[in-house]
């Protein structure tokens, strides 16, 4: 008899949730790469290091992974960049 092991979702991929209303799944990104918010805003990767090293955008690492949490890149897209001073 084989048993099925429920592993937590990673991050960096699709979760899969359910809503009230109906029973189909909704998938929601929880979180991004550097790489994934340059092919999705235009923003260069160099940029993006640059903002996250002026402490701009907050990032989470994972091994040599760094990923960007969905509610932080929703954060700062709604801030915006001040620029040079």
């Amino acid at each position: 008899m084989k048993m099925k092991v429920l592993l937590p979702p990673k991050l960096g991929v699709m979760q899969e949730l359910r809503t009230n209303s109906d029973s189909k799944l909704q998938k929601q990104r929880l979180a991004w790469s550097l790489y994934d918010i340059h092919d999705l805003t235009g923003l260069s990767v160099n940029f993006l290091r640059y903002e996250v090293r002026r402490g701009n955008l907050k990032t989470r690492k994972f091994g040599r992974r760094v990923l960007v949490l969905d509610t932080d890149l929703q954060n700062y897209l709604e801030q915006g960049s001040e620029g040079k001073k």
